[in-house]
């Protein structure tokens, strides 16, 4: 419970942090918007299912902020089924029409992955490939230093290398596909990596209420355990409402 609260007190400060940019890029457009799916069944078995969404995206006139953040919580009769959730949130700077450098920082846990804590801290390059009021398509490789601490009080640090590819798509008037994909290597074992990727549809409803559909997929080739499963999917059902 520690880590949740923990995870979602950060998202509101890291969101807001672009306010003490230089005052040159303090115009610009700022959108956010808050999730919540909630699912309640009771009879042959009682299961319940709650997730929270957080995202935000402050595009200044140089600059752009964006953060996001997940929970998912779940239980099935009595016993607790998942407990997981994270925060990512990447500042990038532009060099040049197209070419960006970004500093990140992003947080998550799995109680079931038996892992307490994970941290990864980076930074590098990145490349707008198609940038326009429809279709958003960027690149970007670096460096992060990432710690996990597991549930049986020990730790493991790395430097990885990462490379991650961002796409976004307007669907006819109301609808964006979007979809990310992130990957780690460790630099002294290629053969131990992460892998993480989203792929989700946002239908507008209202001006402010939307529905979202999300994918969350995990992959770790080294897992805590051998008993644990290396690859970990999250669907996730909600209303968001843009704040």
């Amino acid at each position: 419970m520690k880590k949740v609260v923990l995870l979602f007190m950060l998202f509101p400060i890291l969101s807001v942090g672009s306010g003490d940019l230089p005052a040159q890029d303090a115009a610009g457009k700022w959108t956010s918007s808050v999730g919540l799916g909630f699912t309640q069944t009771s009879g042959n078995s009682d299961i319940t299912t709650l997730s929270l969404t957080f995202q935000a995206v402050d595009e200044m006139v140089k600059a752009k902020w964006s953060t996001n953040a997940n929970l998912t919580y779940a239980r099935t009769d009595a016993d607790e089924t998942a407990n997981k959730g994270g925060i990512k949130t990447q500042y990038d700077y532009p060099l040049t029409a197209r070419l960006f450098y970004f500093g990140k920082v992003g947080a998550e846990f799995d109680k079931f992955a038996e892992l307490d804590l994970r941290t990864s801290p980076g930074g590098g390059l990145g490349y707008n490939l198609v940038q326009n009021e429809k279709i958003k398509l960027s690149t970007s490789g670096g460096a992060n230093a990432v710690t996990d601490f597991f549930s049986n009080d020990t730790r493991d640090s790395r430097g990885t290398l990462s490379y991650s590819e961002e796409f976004s798509c307007g669907i006819l008037a109301n609808s964006t596909l979007y979809q990310v994909f992130n990957a780690q290597n460790n630099f002294e074992d290629f053969g131990d990596y992460l892998l993480d990727a989203e792929v989700s549809l946002t239908t507008k409803m209202s001006d402010r209420l939307s529905m979202k559909l999300s994918l969350l997929d995990k992959y770790d080739s080294t897992p805590f355990s051998a008993e644990l499963k290396k690859n970990d999917t999250t669907f996730i059902t909600s209303l968001t409402y843009s704040l």
